[in-house]
């Protein structure tokens, strides 16, 4: 999601496909959690959905890699192009981790009384004093280890481009990526890890991601692009749904996955359809929205927050739906307001 020095349509207008699938996961279109963790029943439309979606943040990351790389391939010495980077994803970091320490959630006065938003304030800040490691790997809401994990993908990339060593860079990515999806995923087979520790978060995933953006950017987008990238999201869906039915019925590992080892292909897949040259995903009303697409992504829980008690009072699974699209609609009209203000822009868009 970092700003581009110039825009491509195909990818805003993947953008705006990509963040509408990160509000489906985390609004749990046609699932109930409460279920899936308590009684392990899961509504097989529910995970589908849930599992296509999760192209969109590794989409996000292979195209922050590439328009990264083209600026250090550019000409532009990479520790400066790094700091840029930093220096922008500190400054927005930092903004929206002030704005989750704030009581926004008025839907919790429906079940808490008038003080509901001061007493989930108070116990998220309490939950924040007593796992500080939170801070560090998610900060004050657990969506912005998105750009948490960005920081440690730019870092990691420009300490290896530095010394000049790119081949070491792809196997460290690879072994981060492997090391993430044994300890997570696959914790519970045979070939897994328990390590106590949630690699969600960190360095485990975004980086390959970032990193194959790199090497792509060293590369002219060709029309062929389009097919290899379809071709590889096709494949990599193949594999993940193949993974995920295994993990789920020989182990009995729930069906709800963030990556597996298929994801990789799907995020870099659907980046290469995007970037590629003739791209058919080159819609100019949906790339102005693509690029709204940071900003929707940093300000869409606090609408879905606000809306869940909604889905539960209404209890009909079309809700689900409108749930999604009265958040994304809420969204961008926020980000729209933002943008028109000099400092807010920079922290939105």
């Amino acid at each position: 999601m970092s700003r581009e020095f110039r825009r491509i349509t195909g990818v805003d207008s993947v953008r705006l496909l990509a963040v509408i699938a990160v509000i489906v996961i985390h609004a749990a279109v046609f699932r109930d959690p409460v279920l899936e963790n308590q009684m392990g029943q899961f509504n097989i439309f529910g995970v589908i959905l849930n599992q296509l979606a999760r192209f969109g943040v590794p989409f996000f990351f292979t195209v922050s890699g590439y328009f990264w790389g083209l600026k250090i391939h550019g000409g532009m010495p990479e520790v400066l192009v790094a700091k840029q980077t930093f220096k922008r994803i500190l400054l927005i970091l930092v903004f929206w981790s002030l704005v989750y320490l704030l009581p926004y959630n008025m839907a919790s006065m429906l079940q808490y009384g008038p003080l509901g938003p001061l007493k989930v304030w108070y116990w998220h800040v309490r939950e924040l004093a007593a796992n500080p490691l939170l801070l560090l790997f998610e900060s004050t809401s657990q969506h912005l280890w998105f750009l948490i994990a960005l920081l440690w993908a730019v870092a990691i990339s420009t300490a290896f481009i530095y010394l000049r060593v790119v081949k070491s860079l792809i196997a460290v990515a690879i072994g981060l990526y492997v090391f993430g999806i044994l300890a997570l995923a696959y914790s519970k087979t045979p070939v897994g890890l328990e390590i106590g520790f949630y690699t969600l978060t960190g360095p485990f995933f975004g980086t390959i991601f970032f990193v194959t953006g790199y090497m792509m950017s060293g590369w002219s987008p060709r029309e062929s692009w389009f097919k290899i990238g379809v071709s590889l999201v096709v494949a990599g869906f193949a594999f993940h749904f193949a993974e995920v039915y295994w993990l789920w019925r020989d182990w009995q590992i729930r069906p709800i996955h963030h990556y597996v080892f298929g994801t990789w292909s799907i995020g870099v897949g659907v980046a290469m359809a995007a970037l590629s040259k003739g791209s058919p995903f080159r819609s100019e009303s949906m790339a102005g929205l693509g690029r709204l697409a940071l900003g929707i992504y940093l300000i869409h829980p606090i609408f879905l927050e606000n809306l869940v008690n909604l889905r539960v009072f209404l209890k009909n699974p079309l809700w689900d739906l409108v749930y999604v699209a009265v958040s994304l609609v809420l969204s961008i009209a926020s980000v729209r307001a933002m943008s028109k203000h000099d400092f807010l822009s920079k922290v939105s868009i």
